[in-house]
């Protein structure tokens, strides 16, 4: 259950850029105006009382500090918001005040473990305040060859507590989570041929979800979580399709003379972008739900581009490209405007975080992150084999 935020706060952008920038943070990287924004809003910390409070308090603070969107202060120190509570035996009761003392929100997190506690309090006092979403208990799907064959593990945002998911004998790649990390659905091989399969991460459900002659790879859920897009080659020549979940039936919703893949879901309207190789260099496309619509390409003024993106936001989308003959991050402006290289030398498979503040990619085998405000790059999972195709839950 999410709360909605008070209207204490306003993140104030002032640009003579002809529309609103995505990520909002990435001005000075990539010489746009300066961005003025109000300082974080600051959250009083009040000692937490009972057994394991000064543990929970730390871990806290620890959070709320790594996610930069709020500032914890001491509890003698002036803030509009105010966070009290106690933590007994790792359970947390919290209660978060705003202005004049008003109670925003009182919650008990009884997880079995104090960190989980302490993770999800820490996004919702995130959300609470600022609207975004936090990141501490999101998670990253990826790819990597560290049991010896290319199978879907899962790892916090912070590289942490790392779990294979899946173990087929002929591999899985190609992942996508559901916004809520409940569902994840990708591309195995175990009949022999590629095949999409889905599965429920809370009860280990699992169901195949194409089992056509031609094969189906590279599954996208939707924001909504009841349809699924994919690229399916039984009708001749490979075409994206978006299944029903729940019904199972199938629309196709390109018509193109290559091959198509990646697809991506935007956020908010019902669009598809996915990238197409007619065979000299593969380019982005844009697909409506529509039956009379027909796909269309969407210039990038960038070569050999894969793997799009949508922004959280759907103003930005972020893609791999190859530029001096290695991939690099590409991020451009949705529906138009400029496109700006992130990253170079082999950086490839982008990934918006749900807040739209940072962008994981692979680099050299291995999982980094890059802070679209701070503009700072850290590797987040490296010498776990050969990472790729990361994807964050949104």
């Amino acid at each position: 259950m999410r709360f909605p935020p008070p209207a204490l706060f306003t993140i104030i952008v002032l640009s003579c850029a002809s529309h609103a920038n995505a990520g909002g943070w990435s001005w000075k990287f990539w010489r746009k105006p300066v961005v003025a924004v109000k300082q974080a809003p600051r959250v009083r910390l009040a000692a937490l009382t009972g057994a394991t409070g000064t543990s929970a308090e730390a871990g806290l603070r620890k959070e709320l500090i790594r996610a930069g969107e709020v500032l914890p202060v001491a509890a003698d120190d002036k803030a509009v918001f105010s966070l009290g509570g106690s933590s007994v035996g790792g359970r947390i009761s919290a209660r978060l005040t705003g202005e004049k003392g008003k109670e925003i929100f009182e919650r008990t997190y009884a997880a079995p473990g104090l960190e989980d506690n302490v993770k999800a309090l820490a996004d919702d006092v995130i959300y609470a305040i600022t609207g975004q979403p936090g990141l501490a208990t999101s998670q990253i799907a990826f790819v990597s060859d560290a049991s010896g064959k290319k199978q879907i593990y899962l790892c916090r945002a912070d590289g942490t507590d790392v779990q294979q998911v899946t173990h087929d004998p002929h591999g899985a790649v190609s992942p996508s989570l559901s916004y809520d990390a409940s569902l994840l659905v990708y591309t195995t091989y175990r009949s022999g041929f590629p095949m999409i399969q889905m599965l429920d991460l809370g009860g280990g459900h699992e169901r195949l979800l194409s089992d056509s002659p031609g094969g189906g790879s590279g599954a996208a859920i939707s924001p909504d979580g009841q349809r699924v897009a994919m690229t399916l080659g039984f009708v001749g020549t490979p075409e994206i399709f978006v299944t029903e979940v729940g019904s199972g039936s199938t629309l196709c919703v390109s018509e193109t003379t290559g091959v198509p893949g990646s697809p991506a879901w935007h956020p908010k309207e019902p669009l598809i972008m996915f990238s197409c190789d007619n065979g000299r260099s593969p380019t982005l496309w844009l697909a409506t739900l529509r039956k009379d619509d027909r796909a269309r390409p969407w210039p990038t003024h960038q070569s050999f581009c894969t793997d799009p993106e949508w922004s959280p936001d759907g103003t930005q989308v972020a893609f791999t490209a190859k530029s001096g003959g290695s991939f690099c991050v590409v991020v451009k402006d949705y529906p138009s405007g400029e496109s700006h290289v992130l990253h170079r030398g082999g950086a490839q498979h982008p990934t918006w975080s749900p807040n739209g503040r940072f962008i994981a990619y692979v680099q050299g085998g291995a999982l980094h992150v890059h802070d679209l405000k701070t503009q700072e790059q850290r590797p987040l999972l490296k010498s776990f084999g050969t990472i790729s195709e990361p994807r964050w839950m949104r």
